[in-house]
């Protein structure tokens, strides 16, 4: 990856308290850290990183917060109003949903645009009046310049706000829907802070009120698709979009993919913008964007393992990574993102690990989005040679028996399962030369394809990993031990 065009690197996971994870996809060694938060981070949260990719700023849609996660003079009243009062005050997260937030990078200037919501009660409390704005705050030289300004106030679609980078003028465009309605807005910002409104009326698509949409545009902003995963039919509303003109043209819808509905679900594009993946609560769908059909090339990639971590570790938000792998989140409280290592390999190929990245503490279905902010930079969508923001490095899965990394090993080492083993094993025992086990694991309730073992405290030599089936097979792969 070029040197530059890194605002994405930095990502931020808050639990219920102020404790959070940072991943960071450009610092190999310091990729997982705690970190803490000064403020609530829920399913509303934005951050930026600057162009080498260090962390700039976060928001939580209450305050703004910087790299020593100090809150940031004149930035810690976004959203003023009830839900400010409510829950903010509290040190909470504003009441908004994905999506809700984007930052927009310029030369010198972080612009943060933000959906607004209030409630306003009548003398005897028994009328609620609710209006909606979208926002705009900037922070120049580390100093907010412009915080609250109105860009527009309508009855706004919760969430579903998208951005991509314009052609020209340091201009970006930001979609969002109308709540209930046919009509889109699309909004030109550029770096000296104007506004080009356009408001348009598609009457042949239909839209309803409902809190978990979400919309992204594909990596080479040709293509802007919303979804709706609470209803069957337009669940997926397809439109083109020109980057010059910010003209968004309805092309077609699909329905959802299942026969039922899901109040939960993400979308995301692969690297290459040929597939589309859609999750729903239980299930990853791909569809080949490039398909003379596209509605019968729909495949089913992976099916929820059954995992879980308090609750169950199903599926939800997507969003591509620096890395050019997708990671998804659960729409439960938990400590794991799911991760699909090869989102442009066509069909269960992709390879979606479940539960692959352990983070520090509960995530709290929170999930940043990241538009594609090296559009039209020359710079590539992402950089595939990036590893994992984990300690556990990038390991292709086995096609049968065991694998163990590293190798030797003198502290931590792990043992990666082929699906086959990992379905029928029972017991994992580190043995030696005289066949004596000196280490057991129990793996009757184990979900998962890699197993830390700590061989810290063993005597150097060499040794077998073995695993046992339910069966009586086994699998035997040699470890050193230094």
């Amino acid at each position: 990856m070029h040197a530059q065009i890194k605002h994405d690197y930095v990502w931020l996971f808050g639990p219920e308290g102020p404790y959070g994870t940072m991943l960071d996809f450009g610092n190999p060694g310091t990729d997982q850290n705690p970190v803490d938060l000064p403020f609530y981070l829920g399913m509303e949260s934005a951050m930026i990183s600057n162009k080498d990719g260090y962390l700039k700023y976060y928001t939580s849609g209450c305050s703004i917060a910087d790299v020593s996660n100090e809150i940031l003079p004149g930035a810690d009243s976004l959203n003023p109003g009830y839900y400010y009062e409510n829950y903010c005050s509290f040190g909470g997260n504003y009441v908004s949903g994905n999506q809700s937030m984007v930052w927009l990078p310029q030369d010198s200037k972080y612009q943060l645009v933000y959906k607004h919501e209030d409630i306003y009660f009548n003398p005897n409390n028994t009328v609620t009046y609710i209006t909606d704005a979208l926002l705009f705050t900037e922070i120049y030289n580390n100093v907010v310049t412009v915080v609250n300004k109105p860009i527009l106030t309508d009855t706004l679609s919760f969430a579903t706000l998208a951005m991509v980078p314009g052609t020209s003028d340091h201009r970006s465009w930001v979609v969002t829907p109308l709540d209930s309605s046919d009509i889109y807005y699309i909004v030109g910002i550029t770096e000296n802070t104007t506004f080009d409104i356009a408001k348009q009326k598609y009457p042949e698509i239909i839209r309803r009120n409902h809190n978990g949409d979400v919309a992204k545009f594909s990596p080479d902003g040709s293509m802007y698709i919303g979804y709706e995963s609470a209803y069957l039919d337009q669940s997926l509303k397809v439109f083109s979009f020109d980057r010059e003109s910010g003209n968004l043209e309805y092309l077609f819808s699909l329905p959802h993919p299942e026969e039922t509905t899901s109040l939960v679900g993400g979308i995301e594009f692969s690297p290459s913008g040929r597939f589309l993946y859609v999750s729903t609560w239980s299930t990853i769908y791909q569809y080949d964007m490039e398909a003379s059909d596209i509605e019968t090339s729909k495949t089913v990639v992976a099916e929820y393992d059954g995992f879980v971590d308090l609750f169950p570790s199903t599926f939800h938000v997507m969003q591509r990574g620096p890395d050019c792998r997708i990671y998804i989140n659960s729409p439960n409280s938990n400590k794991y993102l799911h991760v699909m290592m090869h989102p442009d390999v066509k069909g269960p190929d992709c390879e979606v690990r479940q539960h692959e990245i352990k983070l520090y503490y509960n995530h709290q279905i929170s999930m940043p989005y990241f538009p594609n902010y090296r559009l039209g930079t020359g710079e590539p969508v992402c950089d595939s040679t990036l590893s994992l923001p984990t300690s556990i490095p990038v390991v292709s899965l086995p096609e049968e028996g065991l694998r163990i990394w590293p190798n030797p090993a003198s502290g931590d080492c792990r043992v990666m399962l082929a699906p086959g083993v990992l379905r029928m094993a029972v017991t994992l025992d580190v043995v030696d030369l005289w066949g004596r086990s000196v280490l057991t694991r129990d793996l009757t309730t184990n979900y998962e394809e890699v197993i830390p073992i700590d061989v810290s405290l063993l005597i150097p030599g060499v040794y077998f990993i073995r695993v046992i089936g339910r069966h009586g097979e086994r699998w035997v792969e040699r470890l050193v031990v230094e």
